[in-house]
Parts: structure tokens; C-alpha cells; sequence
């Protein structure tokens, strides 16, 4: 079965996308810093159908820095393979995350959560969305070698993360020339002609400069700009080994419940301010739920800070009554940008340690935050992005700070030696 005569692209590409694909036509490797609003995902989304389309028996890779965003650019690629009849039949598998082609060329979608994962036969081409938020390990170790034997091709797009970021170095080599196979173009947000100038002026007037620079103009800043700073270098360490006896008390805890699609996050941290427990789930039934809640809690004894919108009174309840020390927290507009900018201070004191946990680092990283009419900051994942984990993290630091203050108050006492005698006997 041949490929439809004509397949249409609506909306057209419009003038910045133009001169991306131009240079995509022209060089093997594009690293492209793109400006908020640009349309870069939609871009690379067309620009690997297009490939695969024009190259039968091709093998191509999109990548994103966790899996949800991938699973969302497959159901967007899935609808457009459908309805103009480009899969095979019984080609769209959506439990593999792949599609077939009629020319017998294939679509993937990966995550970067777990890299040594991503090997295997070569590629025709990769494209990174959001490169910036993937580690260079990935593109240095793991793709690049499987476009090599194909001399295959590889798009870069991505917001700009600061000029110790190894796509700044790829984005160097394509603009000074060094390395011929890399061609560098920088496309801020004023390069979407949709986008009206004076809602990029009002943004200018509005965000700190260093953040306009980065997510607007798509430059590279000495330091990266955006609502929380030295996440890199508050990274580092382990959580616990479940085996071992909590005895770094006192201990407090974040939950962000579940809403929708979204995930329950629990994270606790320790007297210390290091992550020393996570969990992260999600279609679970209520009571299930909140035995694992429960048992979490009771063995740190932690005090836990939950979310009480929606059904999280009911919870809080449920899990007074289990025996577990905790409260509501009920997020308002302004009760967010006080619990958010509690966990910026944490951040930018390096107060808080946490291990290389992918959610975390990219919802910290992808967060932002935009200036209303009447001048009040709101804090928020990107659309269609979570924020469970940034909203349990921050509730935890709340609690944690809370605790810390009592403790050092004398209102909560830790007997190490009775707490180990305590657990060894539970044990």
C-alpha cells in the first residue's frame, strides 16, 4: 500500500518554523534554543512525520525528558496518522508507544528517565524535544553512536538552561563552525508571527530580566534564569534503603493527592532537610492509598503536610484516624505563592538535598510563574505538565521548617537510643 498523494499540513508552518526546516534540509545535527510560545514541539512533530514520510523503511526516535510528555506527543502523532490514513493497519500501538508507517518507515517515542535503556539498532533520526532537560549522557553515549552507522540526523530543541549546559556547547559548535555536522539557529518568541508583539512587550516589562533573556529571547545566561535556582546543586545522595532504621528525626512530609491524570507524591524529608523518602503513584484506590500514606508516615513518625483541596479532607481524616500526625494545607492563590517561594528560599540557601529523581528535576525545572492584571504572581507547571512533585517538595520543606522550629523550641524530643530499641523490636 503506497502513501496518500498529498498530505497537507494545517496550520501551515509559519515564517520561524520555515527557517528551521531550511536548516534541517541543510545539516545533519540542528541545535535550535527556541523562546516560549515559538512552536517548537508542534515543529519537530511535522518535521519527523515529514522525514519519516519522504524516507520509506526509516527508523526514527522522538525523546523527551520523562514519559508522560512523550506519551502526549504520540497522541497527537496518533491522531494525524489516523485520520490521513499514513499507519498500517493495526500499525498505531499505544502500548508500545510506536507507529508503522505504510512505506514500512516507524515512529518511536522514548523517555530520557532511563537511559541505558535507549540502545539498540541505528536510527535515521532522532529529535530531542526539550533537550535541555535530558542529560548529555543520553545524546553522547547513546544516540549519537546509533545515527552514526546510518549517518543519520538529529533536531535539538529546547528553552535555554544556562551556559554550563552541555546544548550549550552543542549549540557553540554549530555556530562557530567547529564541527561542520552541527548548524546552530536561535529562535526567540518574537520569530512566531502569531504571537503579538505586545504581549512579548508585556512580558519583557513584567518577568526579571535574566528570565525574559532565557525563556523569551532563547539566549544563554551565565546562570540559568527561571523559578527555582541551584537545583543541580542541591542534587545528590540517596534515599534510604527501606531496610535500615530511620533514626535522623525529626522528620516531616509533603503530599500532594492525585487529581485527575495527575500522581500522589509523598516525600519526607529529615532533620537534616534531605529527601530521605519518595513515593510516587497513581490509580490507586482511596484506601489502598492511604495505607500506603499511613505506612510511610509511621515509620519515620513523620508529621505530614497534605494538600487539602478536593477529597484531601476526607484523606486527612482517614489517616488521623490510622494514627498518623498530620494537617491540611489548602492551596489558594496566595497560600501557593507562599508555599512556592518557601521552597525557592530552600533552593537558593541550599537547604534541602534530594537524589537524582527525573520528575523532580524536570518539573523544578520546566516551573514558571507569570504576573496577573492586577499584578499578583502565579505559580505553575506548563500546560499539560505536572506539578505534583514540586507541590509535594514544597509542602514537605513547609512542614520540615515548621518542625525544625518546634524542635529546636523544645516542643518535640527525639530519644535516638529508644527509637532504634523501638524499631529493632518491631523488627
Amino acid at each position: 500500500m503506497g502513501l496518500p498523494a498529498v498530505v497537507q499540513l494545517r496550520p501551515p508552518l509559519h515564517r520561524g518554523q520555515l527557517r528551521l526546516l531550511r536548516a534541517l534540509e541543510q545539516y545533519r545535527f540542528v541545535s535550535a534554543p527556541c523562546g516560549r510560545r515559538f512552536g517548537k514541539t508542534l515543529f519537530l512533530l511535522l518535521f519527523l512525520l515529514m522525514s519519516s514520510i519522504a524516507r520509506p523503511r526509516a527508523m526514527s526516535w522522538w525523546v523527551d525528558p520523562i514519559h508522560y510528555l512523550a506519551k502526549r506527543a504520540y497522541r497527537q502523532m496518533e491522531q494525524v496518522v489516523i485520520n490521513t490514513g499514513l499507519a498500517k493497519q493495526g500499525g498505531v500501538l499505544k502500548s508500545e508507544l510506536r507507529i508503522e508507517l505504510v512505506n514500512d518507515s516507524v515512529i518511536e517515542f522514548h523517555s530520557a528517565e532511563r537511559g541505558d535503556r535507549l540502545r539498540g539498532e541505528g536510527l535515521n533520526l532522532a529529535c530531542l524535544n526539550e533537550a535541555s532537560l535530558i542529560k548529555a549522557q543520553l545524546w553522547f553515549e547513546a544516540l549519537y553512536p546509533m545515527l552514526t552507522d546510518t549517518g543519520g540526523q538529529a533536531a535539538f530543541a529546547f528553552t535555554p538552561k544556562g551556559q554550563g549546559h552541555w546544548t550549550h556547547q552543542v549549540f557553540q559548535w554549530g555556530r562557530s563552525g567547529e564541527k561542520p555536522d552541527y548548524h546552530s539557529i536561535q529562535l526567540p518568541t518574537s520569530a512566531n508571527p502569531f504571537i503579538k508583539p505586545r504581549m512579548i512587550a508585556e512580558a519583557k516589562k513584567d518577568l526579571p530580566a535574566d528570565t525574559f533573556r532565557q525563556e523569551y529571547l532563547a539566549e544563554f545566561l551565565p546562570d540559568s534564569s527561571g523559578v527555582f535556582r541551584n537545583v543541580a546543586a542541591c542534587t545528590g545522595g540517596a534515599l534510604d534503603d527501606p531496610r535500615v532504621i530511620p533514626v535522623d528525626g525529626p522528620y516531616a512530609g509533603g503530599v500532594d493527592l492525585a487529581k485527575h491524570n495527575d500522581f500522589t507524591v509523598v516525600s519526607i524529608l529529615d532533620r537534616n532537610g534531605r529527601l530521605c523518602w519518595h513515593d510516587r503513584f497513581h490509580r490507586m484506590d482511596w484506601p489502598l492509598m492511604e495505607e500506603r500514606i499511613s505506612e510511610a508516615a509511621k515509620r519515620y513518625r513523620a508529621h505530614l503536610l497534605v494538600e487539602s483541596n478536593s477529597v484531601g479532607d476526607a484523606v486527612i481524616d482517614h489517616l488521623r484516624e490510622a494514627g498518623v500526625s498530620c494537617d491540611g494545607f489548602s492551596t489558594t492563590g496566595s497560600s501557593k505563592q507562599a508555599l512556592i517561594q518557601g521552597l525557592m528560599v530552600a533552593l537558593e540557601q541550599r537547604l534541602i538535598r534530594f537524589p537524582d529523581l527525573p520528575e523532580l528535576l524536570v518539573e523544578l525545572q520546566i516551573f514558571e510563574y507569570e504576573r496577573t492584571p492586577s499584578g499578583h504572581i502565579q505559580y505553575s507547571a506548563p500546560e499539560g505538565a505536572h506539578d505534583d512533585e514540586v507541590m509535594a517538595l514544597a509542602l514537605a520543606v513547609k512542614a520540615w521548617r515548621d518542625a525544625r522550629k518546634n524542635y529546636r523550641e523544645g516542643y518535640l524530643s527525639t530519644d535516638l537510643d529508644a527509637l532504634r530499641a523501638e524499631r529493632r523490636h518491631a523488627a
